[in-house]
């Protein structure tokens, strides 16, 4: 699956999410969930780029959505202090539960990307290094334009309804 597919799916895998930390007025939650997981949606494919690393690697298991959860979490843990007072009071949360709760939406943004990448045809290894079993579901290529295109669509459209659904 290629970006605009990835982030057409992540937006509609969030939206149920989304209408749930809405109608419970967790604002301020429901932004750094849906940042987090649409920012990330294409992070997987970093593995394009990096030398010696294949594609659908590490980067395309659980093991990895753990490590770089981690590494957000810690990072955000870090930098908290270092934002500027009226954005720590206006986030209202404290530095662990923010830490928590992006490392978790990390785990979710990669999981998207995961089940995306688990309709196509060449499919992924999620749980590797332990075991290396490929799972694919096989509906799609990766490259097909329309899958991509109308995910997109779709997510947008899922997202725009929940938005509407919370407003009136």
């Amino acid at each position: 699956m290629y970006g605009k597919g990835h982030q057409g799916l992540a937006m509609l895998l969030f939206a149920p999410i989304l209408f749930g930390l809405l109608y419970i007025k967790m604002y301020v939650v429901a932004a750094i969930g849906f940042f987090v997981c649409i920012g990330l949606a294409t992070y997987p494919d970093i593995d394009w780029s990096l030398p010696f690393v294949k594609h659908r690697g590490i980067t395309h298991t659980l093991f990895g959505a753990v490590v770089l959860a981690i590494v957000f979490g810690v990072g955000v843990y870090l930098l908290m202090p270092k934002l500027p007072s009226i954005l720590v009071e206006m986030i209202s949360i404290s530095r662990g539960w923010l830490a928590l709760i992006v490392g978790a939406f990390v785990v979710i943004a990669i999981v998207f990307h995961l089940i995306g990448d688990w309709l196509t045809k060449s499919g992924i290894q999620p749980f590797s290094p332990m075991k290396k079993t490929r799972y694919a579901a096989g509906v799609t290529t990766s490259a097909n334009p329309f899958v991509n295109i109308v995910l997109y669509f779709i997510g947008l459209f899922a997202i725009g309804t929940v938005i509407y659904l919370s407003i009136f």
